[in-house]
């Protein structure tokens, strides 16, 4: 957890140091982007390692640096993900077990470090997640099945990007995220979670010039 504290900081200095070096380019950027990803990501409960993971983004530039091509911009995205299961595996006594899925909404704030032809970007961003457990068998201490239920995981992410421009409008992306949980620590999710993914990015219009 501390370790990952101190790589949220740096992600934070690098992206301030950005946004400074950037406020001469306001409102001088290029055009918005749309993403499709697909990948993988850890859910939050449950026994299964890793869940499909498809994620939709779009990004609007805020800052644009004239001189280095250099884009601070900001993005919202919405994904989804599922453990798989659908039906009850024997997990041992006194054990209710659950399929998992959730629905993501998210904010990034991210930082280009290079230009063309490959740009590498890092973000810092919030997540939430709405998320559903189905009940699918075992039985409690006290023999009570379980129950479905949902719950709201908030938490703080950080990663990077790959940006691969395949023509005027057309991108290849790939990239990572891993998220920090906010709030209870006694709820029984997982405190950290990862995420990677690829896809293509449309640029929407034409590049504005700076003047």
């Amino acid at each position: 957890m501390r370790n990952y504290s101190t790589a949220l900081l740096v992600t934070a200095l690098i992206i301030v140091s950005g946004l400074q070096e950037s406020t001469l380019g306001w409102a001088q950027q290029p055009s918005p982007m749309i993403s499709v990803s697909l990948g993988a990501i850890e859910p939050l409960r449950g026994s299964t390692e890793s869940a499909i993971y498809p994620e939709v983004e779009f990004s609007v530039p805020i800052y644009f640096h004239p001189n280095t091509g250099k884009t601070l911009s900001a993005a919202l995205y919405a994904a989804y993900w599922s453990d798989g299961v659908t039906e009850f595996v024997s997990c041992g006594a006194d054990c209710v077990a659950y399929a998992y899925r959730a629905g993501m909404l998210g904010l990034r704030l991210r930082q280009q470090l290079t230009a063309n032809p490959v740009n590498f970007s890092i973000h810092l961003g919030l997540s939430q997640q709405f998320l559903r457990a189905k009940y699918v068998g075992g039985f409690g201490i006290v023999g009570n099945p379980g129950k479905d239920h949902s719950d709201i995981v908030r938490s703080v992410t950080s990663g990077v990007r790959v940006q691969l421009n395949l023509s005027q409008t057309l991108r290849f992306v790939g990239g990572g995220q891993i998220g920090m949980r906010l709030g209870d620590t006694n709820s029984g999710h997982k405190s950290t979670q990862w995420m990677s993914r690829f896809g293509i990015a449309y640029q929407l219009g034409s590049r504005r010039k700076a003047r």
